[in-house]
């Protein structure tokens, strides 16, 4: 039992380096004056897909396809820049939790004679669209959209948020404002946008009890919990 426990925990800490990318529907905003930031380019790599049948990944080309269907650009024409918002940061820092794993406030369903703990099975980056903003050059296009990020989770097995957030390490109910700005000078007789993807940090884990006593550990079920992790912009001109 113990041997078990502690691959557990184990592939807990190995599944939290694994990267990986979805996309939810489109909202549109008109162009404004932005305020420019200190960008942080990023250079994106397509991540083989690691498991089947959860949460739906968007690599590289799905990420292509997606842009080239709000804006119109084949997908052989577009080559992509991800600029990281920086600001974005702070928001991930106060994601932090003083909770006790101890407090499991099982629902009725999530009954464990034991101890509960998660096996994460792994950690995939996706990204979700936010906005787009479109104009016509020469001019400076501008983004200047308030929208509020949060995270999630979601569970068969009768956890509760706060056991969710002590287990892997971030209040999975976290949400806050945030102000999405960015511009770029668009060149004569070109037409530029600018496309807002917030960026999330997905854990797949199961649920397992640990029973008192002789028994085994065993599945009470699975769950997805999602984490903001920043913000990227896309400039394309066309």
């Amino acid at each position: 039992m113990q041997r078990f426990t502690s691959l557990s925990v184990g592939r807990l800490l190995l599944g939290i380096t694994f990267a990986l990318f979805v996309l939810i529907p489109t909202t549109s905003v008109s162009a404004d004056s932005g305020v420019p930031i200190n960008n942080v380019v990023s250079e994106p790599t397509e991540v083989e897909k690691p498991f089947q049948n959860s949460v739906q990944i968007k690599g590289i080309m799905e990420l292509k396809q997606d842009i080239a269907s709000r804006t119109g650009i084949p997908v052989n024409d577009l080559e992509l820049t991800l600029v990281g918002d920086p600001r974005s940061e702070a928001l991930v820092e106060s994601q932090a939790i003083f909770v006790s794993k101890s407090r499991d406030e099982d629902t009725p369903q999530g009954i464990c004679l034991g101890k509960k703990f998660l096996d994460v099975v792994a950690v995939i980056e996706q990204r979700e669209f936010v906005t787009m903003v479109s104009g016509r050059g020469p001019a400076v296009l501008g983004l200047n959209y308030t929208a509020t990020v949060k995270n999630s989770f979601t569970s068969n097995a009768g956890i509760s948020a706060n056991f969710a957030s002590a287990s892997l390490g971030f209040n999975v109910d976290w949400s806050s404002s945030f102000t999405y700005l960015y511009q770029i000078q668009i060149p004569s007789g070109k037409t530029g946008y600018i496309v807002a993807y917030n960026k999330f940090a997905v854990y797949v884990f199961d649920v397992f009890c640990d029973p008192w006593g002789p028994a085994e550990p065993y599945k009470m079920g699975d769950g997805v919990a999602k984490r903001f992790i920043g913000v990227d912009y896309v400039p394309i001109w066309k």
